[in-house]
């Protein structure tokens, strides 16, 4: 009996995965338009979660017969105090109308959704530990992803991620690699999407040594880099800007970046943590 529950739901995880993969080849809106054309229920509601779960996250709740992979990250999020699951504020989040809107106003009102109204400014600290769990090394920036060289290609090409790559000792096909998100102490990586006022502020912060901090206590910067940080998620939202598409795609777009300092993680377009175009996802 388990086995062929498993069976059945695995095929159908399969079949809305490659069904939802085709609509964003097609750049289907958020995938409206494979949520119309699927009728399946389970297969409606799994297809949704493609939107706001990591599609490893939900193969990994089928193989532990999970029949709600859209609930997987819901003991996390209580844990962080949130009342509502994940699935009803993303429903209620792509229903906002934000038209009009600033793209800052735009992440900071699906933000504000998503955290429960927790938080609403971007974040002032830095991400530094944004690798997996390969030889961490205690230095404070996380350890590796294994990649192939394909991917790891991709991500050194990413202009806003300062990217460390190292040989992989269990063959030449893959290597090791983690990345730091944007923060006022990497802005020379991507200083050409900045404004000039900006880029004035952080040389002279940066000659003062205002933007250096104890790696291994991210929370030991101070309020220059703070301030400064905010205003860099901010420019290079704005740089990134798409007017003609909804406010929930430039989220799913822009949120690759970690511009809050939680809930950074809704998006199909980020979804596949294996495959080359996620580490580039912030030029899609």
């Amino acid at each position: 009996m388990f086995k062929s529950i498993f069976r059945t739901v695995t095929a159908l995880v399969v079949s809305v995965g490659l069904f939802s993969l085709q609509c964003y080849a097609l750049q289907c809106e958020d995938l409206f338009f494979a949520q119309a054309t699927l009728k399946n229920p389970f297969g409606q509601r799994l297809l949704r979660s493609l939107e706001f779960i990591d599609f490893p996250d939900i193969l990994v709740a089928i193989a532990a017969s999970n029949t709600k992979p859209w609930a997987r990250y819901e003991k996390s999020e209580r844990y962080l105090g949130r009342k509502e699951s994940l699935e009803t504020r993303w429903n209620r989040a792509i229903s906002l109308d934000l038209k009009n809107q600033s793209i800052v106003l735009q992440m900071q009102e699906l933000q504000q959704v998503f955290s429960e109204g927790t938080t609403h400014s971007f974040r002032e600290i830095p991400i530094d530990d944004a690798g997996g769990d390969i030889d961490r090394l205690g230095d404070g920036l996380g350890g590796f992803d294994r990649l192939t060289l394909s991917q790891a290609k991709a991500l050194e090409e990413n202009p806003l991620l300062l990217v460390d790559v190292k040989p992989d000792p269990k063959g030449p096909g893959t290597v090791l690699a983690r990345y730091r998100y944007p923060t006022a102490g990497t802005y020379n990586k991507f200083r050409q999407f900045l404004s000039p006022e900006l880029l004035g502020d952080l040389d002279k912060a940066d000659a003062a040594g205002q933007l250096t901090y104890n790696i291994s206590n991210r929370n030991s910067v101070g309020p220059i880099f703070r301030d400064l940080n905010k205003r860099i998620i901010a420019e290079l939202l704005q740089a990134r800007f798409n007017p003609g598409q909804s406010a929930i795609t430039n989220y799913q777009r822009m949120i690759a970046i970690h511009p809050f300092e939680r809930s950074n993680s809704a998006g199909l377009v980020q979804s596949d943590h294996t495959t080359p175009n996620v580490f580039n996802r912030f030029l899609l």
